[in-house]
């Protein structure tokens, strides 16, 4: 009877393994419903405008951007949409990561139909994910806006407070600060030809102090322009911070780098993720210098500030002072990648977590795991670090 019963139940397996053999379909329904949770939310010229780096290799073909955010920009942190960012949506909400866990597809289902609905946050605060310093040359500060008489007007004073007073009367863009209201177009006009006027009666007094003397046309070309312009990288659209151009190429600071996860903001671990945060904030890394996460942040001891938390011990689940400063080194890591800077030692958790996709994440324990690396840069490397509200944000700067 028994060997009748395995019988039975081999063949019964076998005719399973035919059917699904001979309807591929079946087997791949899974696949096509994650796709079309994913394809809900997409915006295609969205994506395509957001990411230049993706528009460079998919051009506007709709799929290819399509098969792009489903391979590769979901696992990466891209939006969706204007609106849908699903690591963000993921990273935001305990309720739903305990319920769908690393399943991607699974938030979009959700967002679509109920979160949209419930008022769930999607996007990314609205605030650009990275911040690059612009720099703008003096000289292309001059806009077309420079009416012909600044143009022809050429003084040869040197003193400064004769230049401050040109500067403030003929310049037809300066704002008038003191006050906080600006001149208008009409006056200024009226103004610049007054100044044009005494110059020509001789009472304006120059001197050459350096036998070449300024134009006003030069100094109104220092004039910082005034609007920032909107520019995009290769990840996220960001708003540029205009500065004015200072003494050297050194001054210039550059973002090679940077990465956002989120984290409850309530709880005893969010005291360990804002402390480790804290610490590596400022730390600059000198060209060829290296850098240990682990001593940066000293030992995780009460006597250092560091309380108990969840962490990850062979595998399993536990508690321990100190949890929650994994999050920091692996968001500092997620930007390491960003910037395409190398570990030179780096342990990925033992189970999976929940703030950012695998592949990214950085453990640390005791003084036998940590996250070091070397400055390849010609340039010192500034860490910036901030955790505030839920919020983590490592980004990599060159100085």
């Amino acid at each position: 009877m028994r060997r009748k019963q395995w019988v039975l139940g081999i063949i019964c397996m076998l005719v399973g393994v035919i059917i699904v053999m001979g309807n591929p379909a079946a087997a791949q329904a899974a696949g096509q419903s994650d796709r079309n949770a994913y394809r809900a939310v997409f915006d295609a010229t969205y994506y395509y405008n957001a990411y230049p780096d993706v528009a460079a290799v998919c051009g506007a073909d709709e799929d290819a951007l399509f098969n792009h955010f489903v391979s590769f920009g979901v696992y990466e942190g891209r939006s969706a949409s204007a609106a849908f960012n699903p690591q963000a949506y993921r990273q935001r909400y305990t309720d739903l990561q305990e319920a769908f866990g690393n399943d991607m597809a699974a938030y979009c289902r959700h967002y679509v139909a109920f979160g949209r609905a419930e008022g769930r946050n999607a996007d990314v605060d609205g605030q650009a994910a990275v911040q690059i310093k612009v720099t703008v040359s003096k000289k292309a500060a001059q806009t077309a806006s420079d009416t012909t008489a600044q143009k022809e007007e050429k003084t040869e004073t040197t003193g400064q407070d004769t230049d401050k007073d040109e500067i403030e009367e003929t310049t037809v863009t300066k704002t008038n600060k003191a006050k906080g209201t600006a001149k208008s177009a009409e006056d200024q006009k009226a103004e610049t030809d007054k100044v044009i006027e005494s110059e020509k009666a001789g009472t304006v007094e120059t001197e050459k102090s350096t036998g070449e003397a300024k134009s006003t046309e030069d100094e109104i070309a220092s004039v910082q322009e005034s609007a920032a312009p909107s520019v995009q990288t290769g990840d996220m659209a960001v708003t540029a911070v205009t500065e004015e151009e200072e003494a050297g190429p050194n001054d210039a600071q550059t973002v090679i780098g940077t990465y956002t996860t989120y984290y409850e903001a309530n709880v005893s671990r969010a005291v360990n993720v804002e402390l480790a945060a804290q610490r590596i904030n400022g730390i600059v890394v000198a060209p060829g210098g290296k850098f240990s996460f682990s001593n940066t942040i000293l030992d995780r001891t009460t006597a250092n500030g560091y309380v108990e938390g969840p962490i990850f011990v062979k595998g399993e689940k536990s508690t321990g002072i100190g949890g929650g400063v994994c999050q920091v080194s692996s968001t500092l890591y997620a930007a390491m990648v960003d910037a395409a800077l190398p570990a030179t030692e780096r342990h990925p958790h033992s189970l999976p977590v929940d703030y950012l996709p695998a592949g990214l994440d950085a453990t640390i324990a005791g003084n036998y795991m940590d996250l070091k690396f070397t400055n390849t840069f010609e340039q010192p490397l500034l860490i910036e670090a901030s955790a505030e509200g839920g919020k983590l944000t490592v980004t990599l700067i060159l100085q």
